[in-house]
């Protein structure tokens, strides 16, 4: 899904993505997928991870994400294949979430958000549904000599780090 831009003009016309309640991910009963929205995300959080032996989060700015109804069909019923699998994924949109205030998308910003989530939360996966234009890249000058001036990537996310990697 990290290369979907969400344009399918031709299937779509345009039309914006909306999560809808998830089937019940692994310990969790439906319409509970949006833990992140609630003021309570961390006492929610610390439930699941009580119920479920792993747990990730889906992390997306649903309201950069245009979908067909074939996308929106293979987003859920990959969740509901890891939930079946014993992976429970909960959404952390950047436009819908009560974690911090985010006054701006950029790569710092959502570095920040998810320190803050993984202090609390410690997930098992990350899965980042969009493009850099939905959750934009890091983009650091390239080091090797292969003609590309900058390296866009998503290792910021991971790495909680917003740092280059070529520096050590």
């Amino acid at each position: 899904f990290s290369n979907y831009k969400g344009d399918n003009a031709a299937v779509d016309a345009g039309a914006h993505y909306t999560p809808a309640p998830a089937a019940p991910a692994a310990g969790g009963k439906s319409g509970d997928y949006n833990i992140f929205a609630s003021a309570d995300w961390q006492s929610a959080w610390a439930a699941k991870r009580a119920n479920a032996a792993r747990l990730g989060i889906v992390l997306t700015n649903t309201s950069g994400l245009t979908s067909s109804a074939a996308f929106t069909q293979a987003f859920h019923g990959y969740i509901e294949h890891k939930a079946a699998q014993g992976i429970a994924y909960y959404l952390l949109d950047m436009k819908d979430q009560q974690v911090s205030y985010v006054p701006s998308l950029t790569v710092e910003s959502v570095v920040a958000l998810l320190r803050t989530v993984y202090g609390v939360a410690v997930p098992d996966y990350l899965m980042i549904v969009g493009d850099a234009s939905v959750i934009p890249n890091a983009n650091w000058d390239n080091v090797c000599d292969d003609g590309d001036p900058t390296v866009p990537s998503d290792l910021a996310y991971i790495a909680l780090d917003t740092g280059s990697p070529w520096d050590g």
